[in-house]
């Protein structure tokens, strides 16, 4: 492979603040400080629950709703496995789709974005929270699934409360860790 794509590929990754080129130290990945992961939650929090919003809005059948039901089922396939990579996986598969079901496409890539920059504070968070935490997590999602269906007014207020919970969830797991950035 030549440089070229390379280089294009990491003055990509600089623009969106995933690294920073230095002369003479080459590539280094940019650090996401506490504030960093707080703000950014604040972010996705708000984007999320707009998705919520534009999604309830559309009425939609079981059949639109897929994405998040298998979703779904693969975090609870990946709880009985005690596999928490997967359980990881699937629940961001299931807020990407989320994100992508609202109808707004900038909207879905903004949040895509975020949630990207995110992702190291989910790989530690999902390591330390406790096995019940996921099975909570996901009987939320599959009530939102069913919320998102007929009562949009409760599906909001139960994404919001989800959001909330996990933010304060990977703080707390970052603090506990004793990490000021990743």
């Amino acid at each position: 492979m030549s440089r070229t794509p390379v280089r294009e590929a990491l003055l990509q990754l600089e623009a969106e603040g995933l690294v920073s080129m230095e002369a003479r130290k080459g590539v280094i990945v940019t650090p996401i400080t506490r504030r960093d992961m707080r703000e950014i939650i604040d972010i996705i929090s708000a984007l999320e629950v707009t998705a919520v919003e534009r999604l309830a809005e559309q009425h939609p059948t079981p059949g639109d709703l897929a994405p998040l039901t298998k979703a779904c089922d693969a975090m609870a396939e990946a709880i009985a496995a005690e596999d928490r990579d997967a359980w990881s996986a699937a629940d961001e598969d299931f807020h990407r789709s989320l994100l992508r079901l609202s109808g707004n496409r900038h909207l879905a890539e903004t949040g895509i974005k975020f949630r990207d920059k995110i992702r190291r504070g989910h790989f530690v968070a999902i390591r330390i929270v406790p096995d019940g935490r996921m099975q909570s997590s996901l009987a939320n999602h599959r009530r939102l699934v069913e919320l998102l269906a007929g009562k949009p007014q409760e599906a909001v207020a139960l994404h919001l409360q989800q959001r909330v919970s996990a933010g304060v969830e990977i703080m707390n797991s970052l603090e506990r860790l004793g990490l000021t950035m990743l």
